[in-house]
């Protein structure tokens, strides 16, 4: 199954409480996983984030969810937390910072 151009392919923000911000959602559509959208959303993100005057990024990221993870890491972020019951009963989270500065 592949999305059409007028499908949604990805989605991404983050909420801003400058200097600091917090990435809330990286997402991509099935069938568009592996194209590079969440690298590129990532990317516009950060700049967003410099341009308002973003010292550091935070985000949290499901343990299991190992592609996350090594994508953030390519970008320079650091996990430096666990967050319990972020994600409910017994689901935890990882935190990741970014010194943007």
């Amino acid at each position: 199954d592949t999305a059409t151009p007028e499908q949604i392919q990805a989605y991404a923000g983050y909420w801003l409480c400058a200097p600091e911000a917090e990435l809330v959602n990286i997402a991509t559509a099935p069938a568009a996983r592996r194209q590079g959208w969440g690298r590129a959303m990532l990317t516009h993100l950060l700049a967003d984030g410099l341009r308002r005057g973003v010292a550091t990024m935070f985000l949290e990221v499901r343990p299991e969810n190992i592609g996350a993870q090594k994508l953030y890491e390519q970008f320079g972020f650091i996990r430096c937390g666990l967050r319990r019951h972020y994600y409910g009963q017994n689901q935890h989270a990882f935190l990741y910072s970014l010194n943007t500065q």
